[in-house]
């Protein structure tokens, strides 16, 4: 596993591991960003971080909500 994927991996963990203890959450990938990962993972690129979130979608693990205005809302996915 390379650097880029050892990032992509650790910011999925730390994505799962915020839904697990706030279920209800919801936000836009700044928001995740500036919430949800831990300050070290926060520099990692917002193009993995994006990576990290399309995968989880992908799985079912995350939903993708596309608001009218073309923002996309984050939040749990039913396959948890």
């Amino acid at each position: 596993m390379d650097n880029g994927e050892a990032s992509v991996a650790c910011v999925r963990a730390a994505i799962l591991e915020y839904l697990e203890h706030n279920s209800g959450a919801a936000d836009t990938l700044d928001g995740i960003i500036g919430w949800w990962l831990p300050t070290e993972q926060r520099g990692i690129g917002r193009d993995k971080i994006d990576l990290a979130l399309e995968l989880l979608v992908a799985e079912g693990l995350v939903k993708a909500t596309s608001l009218i205005e073309g923002t996309i809302l984050y939040s749990r996915g039913s396959k948890r």
